[in-house]
């Protein structure tokens, strides 16, 4: 076998190993440290809970553009009814939190991109929540070209 073809081999050999690896570790696997069943959204539109503040303990990435009117089962399978003490945002992620079910309670709009804590009344009161997603910009044309 000519060398150039031993190096094709061995890249394809490779690929064959590798490509599957890949694939597991973007497909949201079971992070057991953190507890965490998912990936953020490659959009951006997520919020990221954790049940600690100051961004500790177990958390879960939450994807948009959703609606939950109970905590109880998000995405991934865990309950985060009122358990929620600190976030993080994406990039163009829009959330509402509610104190009460299906949206009711004192509502709680996140505007920044992060809560090392939430604030008094809302710490650890979250009950439904509210995902919305930022419309993507659409880019501009200069000189009569896209």
């Amino acid at each position: 076998m000519s060398p150039q073809m031993q190096r094709y081999v061995s890249a394809l050999a490779l690929a064959v190993v590798m490509v599957p690896a890949m694939a597991c570790r973007t497909a949201g696997t079971f992070d057991a440290r953190n507890q965490s069943t998912r990936a953020p959204d490659p959009s951006g539109c997520y919020v990221r809970v954790f049940d600690a503040p100051d961004y500790r303990g177990a958390y879960e990435y939450i994807n948009g553009p959703a609606k939950f009117d109970r905590l109880t089962s998000v995405p991934g399978g865990a309950s985060w009814y009122k358990r929620i003490r600190s976030a993080r945002l994406g990039p163009t992620a829009n959330v509402a939190m509610f104190t009460g079910e299906r949206f009711a309670g004192q509502r709680l709009i996140l505007s920044e991109a992060a809560y090392p804590s939430l604030p008094s009344g809302f710490d650890r009161s979250i009950a439904s929540m509210e995902i919305r997603c930022a419309t993507a910009s659409t880019p501009v044309a200069m000189n009569g070209r896209p």
